[in-house]
């Protein structure tokens, strides 16, 4: 059996290489680098982030974007790198950490996590795990931006993954990597993925990972979610590392670098459609809030120049439809698609004023209303309509039945409360529905967006409309009627005469 001091003696020698191997660094933008190392058993990247450069900025994901890949969430935020983030529950993507984007917190912290945070002037605070809970109330009014993982890799410029925290299968079994950290004036993020799981690349311990980590110098870091899960994007090139799953997995959250140029334009072009029939929408008006305008053809394209290398807001108006707003991030390096629908302007019927108006019928002692029913509108005027207008053979009992329209036509297994309920996050990380994305293949499908525009949820009721006025005056002429034949509750007195 292999003694404890020939294993940690072997440790240190798989750990060593690691730590010293040699980093091809190259600069990708002012103020971001990336390094590559290689080794005979090691593959793993490295990046380095000045947060004191005013073109520099950080990003996390927001509640309504969790659930998609890290190059989909960094072309959604126009993000020029990007990583995973924290650990999470496969069941509806729920992060186990502090999940937290502009500003808002979208998920609590917990005990066993840590969590990097970052405000928008450049500073970075780093959560040591195991530790109290930081309650989302309790956040300090900087924190912008963060993400959780665990457990803590370095801290004050020491490893700390002796004990190990977290297990010892995390810890002592290699594996692909995710990590982050900060140097010790605060000035430098770092971002690390270890390629693993492959032949020429096993993956680290957390030991070995922590050595690297204090190598390039981290004064606090910690480890985020692995595995699959690990990826590096970068804009211009792709997924640099190999996830090892074979391709880019779905996660709960992520951190990305924004890079900005004052002087960086680019060219944002699409096209405007109706979103029900999804034709062109030719004569649209489109244009970036602070910046350019144009209309679009008669195939609805439109193309916009000179538009800062930032995320924007893009606002599109047709005749007819709703105005509608995007968010489209701007990148020099390639034409951004800034593609848009709009909803046709609803209807009065669509809003409900005529709709479900509704059918009259006398059941011998009370009015009963059948709702369920599209009748056309009908303007009744009291003093244009005589008592000889409505006679006998004008409605007929048969022709209103309750086999005609019945209580079923409008049931609850029609429009029913599980159908379209929009995604709600718990502060426990619960969820009553999930949006998991458009990268998410076992994801639940999206809210439901009808073809009117209107961006309701079914089963919701809508407030009566103007056909209740007309409906009365109608029952009122059929009780009349039937009172000069001798029927109904009215005729009954008069029927001797």
């Amino acid at each position: 059996m292999r003694s404890p001091v020939w294993s940690l003696l072997l440790a240190c020698a798989l750990a060593a290489p690691a730590a010293s191997a040699q980093i091809r660094w190259r600069t990708y933008r002012p103020g971001i680098r990336i390094g590559e190392t290689d080794t005979a058993t090691q593959h793993w990247w490295a990046v380095t982030v000045d947060l004191q450069s005013p073109r520099i900025g950080v990003r996390a994901t927001r509640a309504a974007d969790h659930g998609i890949t890290v190059s989909t969430f960094a072309q959604r935020y126009g993000a020029q790198v990007a990583i995973n983030g924290g650990f999470f529950n496969f069941s509806g993507y729920v992060p186990s950490g502090l999940s937290m984007a502009d500003g808002r917190a979208w998920h609590d912290d917990s005990a066993g996590e840590s969590f990097v945070a970052v405000g928008a002037d450049g500073r970075v605070e780093y959560q040591r795990s195991p530790g109290s809970v930081v309650r989302s109330a309790d956040l300090p009014d900087w924190y912008r931006q963060a993400v959780g993982g665990h457990p803590t890799l370095v801290w004050d410029g020491a490893s700390v993954t002796t004990p190990c925290p977290a297990g010892a299968e995390l810890c002592t079994a290699r594996h692909p990597r995710t990590a982050s950290g900060v140097s010790r004036d605060g000035r430098t993020l770092y971002l690390i993925t270890v390629d693993g799981r492959m032949t020429g690349s096993a993956g680290m311990t957390l030991p070995e990972l922590a050595a690297v980590m204090r190598n390039l110098g981290v004064w606090r870091g910690i480890n985020h979610d692995g595995g699959g899960s690990t990826t590096l994007f970068v804009a211009g090139s792709g997924v640099l590392n190999r996830p090892s799953d074979g391709r880019e997995r779905v996660v709960a959250n992520h951190l990305g670098i924004v890079w900005r140029d004052p002087r960086c334009t680019g060219t944002v072009r699409g096209t405007v459609r109706d979103r029900a029939t999804r034709r062109p929408l030719a004569g649209a008006s489109v244009s970036i809030v602070g910046g350019g305008t144009d209309r679009a053809d008669a195939m609805g394209a439109f193309s916009i120049g000179a538009v800062s290398c930032d995320v924007v807001t893009l606002r599109a108006t047709a005749a007819g439809h709703v105005a509608g707003m995007r968010e489209v991030p701007v990148d020099p390096l390639s034409v951004s698609d800034g593609s848009i629908t709009l909803a046709a302007t609803p209807s009065p019927m669509d809003a409900g004023t005529v709709r479900d108006a509704g059918m009259v019928r006398d059941t011998g002692t009370r009015i009963d209303v059948t709702v369920g029913v599209d009748m056309p509108r009908v303007d009744v005027q009291t003093t244009d309509r005589a008592t000889a207008d409505v006679g006998t053979a004008d409605v007929e009992p048969a022709d209103v039945g309750t086999a005609d329209v019945g209580m079923e036509d409008v049931g609850a297994e029609d429009v029913g409360a599980e159908d379209d309920v929009p995604t709600v996050i718990e502060s426990d990380g619960s969820t009553t529905e999930w949006d998991g994305g458009a990268d998410a293949d076992e994801a639940p499908p999206e809210a439901m967006d009808d073809a009117a525009g209107c961006q309701c949820t079914a089963g919701v009721p809508t407030a009566p409309g103007r056909a209740a006025p007309w409906m009365g005056l109608l029952g009122l002429a059929l009780l009349r009627r039937r009172g000069r034949r001798g029927s109904g509750v009215w005729g009954r007195g008069r029927r001797g005469r």
